[in-house]
């Protein structure tokens, strides 16, 4: 008797084993594991994101600049005899600015140009050095900065040229009242104000996106994940597993 109940035991467990198999597979089958190429696809999604918000690391360029055609010049810029140019950017990223010098026509061929940019504490923040052969007579000279600055917050932009032989370059200058940036304050000529001068000026920065652009970058990375999933499924599995 004993022996028949423990038949039976051992019946009913093996049966219970083989259900529990069979279901245990079937729920297996249902949970689809999801192939490495598209869990990468999508973890590159989930960095575009990332990278476009909190990351702030997509950005949208921006530009000011002087406007008018007709400028002024000052007198020869030196290294004792600076120009100094007050400005409070727009933007949280400065990229560069630009700047115009005279060079007699060609006539300066000496002299190496330091463009520097401190912070209201007069504090150096930047510093691009030119060779006199880098300076395009009389247009724009950009000095990259790359700076996280602080907008409508003061800042200054110097210019000095050391190793002059004889003749000195100009910086060019129009009315601020009339010509602008508006990020332009007061232009000195060493420790002189300039009366209504604005250094001709560009100031180029890489500003944060708003929130619709936001979710323009994030739709066009999702989209771009799908469109490279689907691709996959169709195509490149196809491939993996006929080898």
């Amino acid at each position: 008797m004993e022996l028949n109940m423990m038949s039976l035991k051992s019946t009913g467990s093996a049966k219970t084993n083989n259900e529990t198999e069979r279901i245990t597979g079937a729920s297996d089958q249902g949970r689809r594991k999801m192939p490495l190429p598209v869990c990468m696809i999508w973890l590159c999604v989930l960095v575009w994101i990332l990278m476009v918000w909190p990351g702030n690391l997509i950005r949208e360029e921006a530009s000011v600049k002087s406007v008018a055609d007709d400028d002024f010049r000052t007198e020869p810029v030196t290294q004792d005899m600076p120009v100094i140019q007050e400005f409070r950017p727009t933007y949280d990223r400065l990229y560069s600015i630009g700047f115009v010098f005279n060079r007699d026509d060609g006539a300066v061929t000496e002299g190496n140009v330091a463009f520097k940019v401190y912070d209201a504490n007069i504090e150096l923040l930047a510093q691009r050095d030119f060779s006199m052969e880098e300076i395009e007579d009389g247009k724009i000279t950009e000095a990259v900065v790359d700076l996280p600055v602080r907008p409508g917050e003061l800042y200054y932009f110097r210019l000095e040229v050391s190793g002059l032989t004889d003749v000195a370059p100009t910086l060019s200058y129009r009315s601020l009242s009339g010509c602008g940036p508006e990020e332009n304050g007061q232009l000195y000529y060493g420790s002189t104000v300039i009366e209504d001068g604005s250094a001709v000026s560009r100031y180029e920065y890489r500003k944060k996106l708003d929130l619709l652009q936001i979710l323009t970058y994030d739709s066009l990375g999702v989209l771009a994940g799908m469109i490279v999933t689907v691709f996959w499924e169709r195509h490149g599995k196809k491939k993996v597993t006929e080898k």
